[in-house]
């Protein structure tokens, strides 16, 4: 089942997300350093050490399916072929 909340996610990456809205909003209220804060505390008590932070970003190299064509229907197609995969 395809549903808008699925879509509206993609929408939302496709876009680059809203991080910078709510980031506007926090700072708007007053709470962006606090937030920041707590944000720091809370990930640093339990990642002390980072790995890999020197390691450029890849795409994975493996085959996934397209999705279907009607994807902006809500419909579903079940005959999908190798045609609907493609290669990252």
């Amino acid at each position: 089942m395809t549903t808008w909340d699925s879509k509206l996610t993609t929408v939302i990456s496709i876009l680059g997300g809203f991080a910078e809205e709510v980031s506007w909003g926090l700072k708007d209220d007053g709470v962006l350093d606090e937030f920041y804060d707590k944000i720091n505390t809370e990930w640093g008590a339990k990642f002390t050490i980072i790995e890999g932070l020197d390691i450029e970003y890849a795409y994975p190299r493996t085959q996934v399916n397209s999705g279907r064509p009607d994807f902006t229907t809500c419909q579903s197609n079940q005959n999908n072929t190798d045609d609907d995969l493609f290669l990252f």
